[in-house]
Parts: C-alpha cells; sequence; structure tokens
C-alpha cells in the first residue's frame, strides 16, 4: 500500500480515474514501477471485480458456468510456501495475532488455536489462506451462484504435509504435467483433468460423456446448499467449505477498519 501511495504521488495521481487518464509511457518512467508493476493491457476495469460478481453484471455465454476452488492450505506468503519464517512457538503466535488483529485476536485464537495439527506455524499459514483466499472464493461462490450454476472445489492432495495443499499445487494436476518441489499424481492428475475438459465442453464437470468412469458426483454450490469436491488421495463430494472460519471473517470484514487489517496480513 505504501508503493502505491508512492506509484500515484510519482506520476501526480490521487486516484484509479487520475491514472486511467495518463498516457502509458507516464505510467512506465514512474520511479517506483517497479514496486508496483499495474497490469496494463487492453481491458479495462472501472469498478472492483467484486463489483460484477454483486450486482449481476458479469456476463456469460449462453449455458456458461463457473467452476472455482482454492487450495487447503492456499496462503499468499509466497514460495516456498511452507518454509516461513512463520512462529513456532505459542508466545510469538499470539503476539503476531495481537500486532494485526488488537481486540480480535483472541476470537483468531479460538478458531486457529496453537496448539492444533502443525502448531503455530499451520495455525497462522490457515488463518492467511482462508482469509487471503480461500473465503473470498467462497464469497465469490455465494454471489454468483443465484445467477449461474456454480461448481466449487478444494485441492488438498499433498503426501508430504497430509492435506496441506499450498498456493498453485492444484495446477500441475489440472494440466497433466509435474511441476517440481510440488507433489504430483497421475491417477488423480488424470481424474481432474476428466472434470475440467468435461466443464470445458459443456459447463458441467459431469455428462453423459463421463458415465461409466465411476467419478463422484460433483453438484451444483449454492449458498443454501454448498456442496463441494475434495480432491486428495481419495476424491470426495462433501458440504460446507471452511464454514466456522469462513463465517467468522465474514463477520470481522462487516468492521470497516478491519479491511485495512486484512490487506496488511495477505500482502
Amino acid at each position: 500500500l505504501a508503493y502505491s501511495n508512492q506509484f500515484l504521488s510519482s506520476v501526480g495521481a490521487s486516484s484509479l480515474s487520475d491514472l486511467r487518464r495518463l498516457p502509458l509511457s507516464t505510467l512506465l518512467h514512474s520511479a517506483v514501477w517497479n514496486q508496483v508493476t499495474p497490469s496494463l493491457d487492453d481491458y479495462v476495469v472501472p469498478i472492483p471485480p467484486i463489483a460484477y460478481y454483486a450486482t449481476s453484471s458479469l456476463v456469460l455465454p449462453p449455458n456458461g458456468a463457473i467452476l472455482i476452488g482454492s487450495n487447503s492450505l492456499d496462503t499468499l506468503i509466497g514460495f516456498p510456501w511452507y518454509n516461513g519464517p512463520f512462529p513456532n512457538t505459542t508466545a510469538a503466535y499470539l503476539y503476531i495475532l495481537n500486532l494485526y488483529f488488537g481486540n480480535f485476536s483472541d476470537h483468531v485464537a479460538a478458531i486457529y488455536p496453537p496448539t492444533g495439527p502443525g502448531g503455530p506455524s499451520v495455525a497462522y499459514q490457515r488463518i492467511n489462506a482462508h482469509l487471503c483466499v480461500t473465503c473470498p472464493t467462497r464469497l465469490v461462490a455465494d454471489l454468483t451462484s443465484s445467477q449461474w450454476p456454480v461448481y466449487l472445489y478444494r485441492f488438498s492432495f499433498n503426501p508430504i504435509r497430509s492435506g496441506l495443499a499450498g498456493h498453485f499445487a492444484e495446477v500441475p494436476e489440472v494440466f497433466g504435467e509435474q511441476v517440481l518441489p510440488w507433489p504430483y499424481s497421475e491417477s488423480l492428475s488424470q481424474t481432474m483433468r476428466g472434470y475440467w475438459t468435461t466443464f470445458a465442453k459443456g459447463g458441467d464437470p459431469l455428462s453423459s460423456e463421463r458415465s461409466g468412469m465411476n467419478d463422484v458426483e460433483w453438484k451444483q454450490y449454492t449458498k443454501s446448499v454448498p456442496n463441494f469436491v475434495d480432491f486428495n488421495d481419495v476424491v470426495t463430494a462433501q458440504s460446507g467449505y471452511s464454514a466456522t472460519e469462513c463465517n467468522f471473517w465474514s463477520s470481522y470484514m462487516s468492521y470497516a477498519n478491519n479491511v485495512m487489517n486484512v490487506l496488511s496480513y495477505c500482502f
């Protein structure tokens, strides 16, 4: 955020509207361009993307649908996602929670106890994953499922750290090519590629083309019936999608002053 403000000042702008009126050459020659590296292309999104989902402005082709999901430990902490530095003691963990969440830190610690599986390090990562990726994913599914068919997934495959799949971990399976150091399962990849390609062709990950394939039934997600499929050693149909955690963060975000805490924790 500090670099964003510096970028605005460097080109004499005070808002996104100002930036959109400037010539490309002015933006490219900013002294802090490399600190921000904004995206410049032929498409302009004049309002926050979430507003498209919330206002029925999203346009899909006829019979369009949405396939969306996240991973079980989908942090934005960066590669390698499991190496830290993360708090390794309860005292350090609670100290960090207090820095970010203040009066809410006790509530956060109750949902993500440092004594849980993996200790304070994994608890810290789970907060980042839920707050920054998993729960925003559920929010998009909530908003769009009233307009379009939505199919929600969670990817949990990781034989190295059971059930803890980091950011990007599902991509090798979806495309059928191992990328080190991420774990890879050819059989799981074949299953996922089957769902994805069937969805791409017809807007439904299950179709008559795949009859007899012994696929788990991937039911549509709705806010009231939150179905999803979990991709792990065994593929299973489930319901809920981190409901306790995401309901808490939804309440937390309702306090306007907490938005900056969330942004600083994610990035």
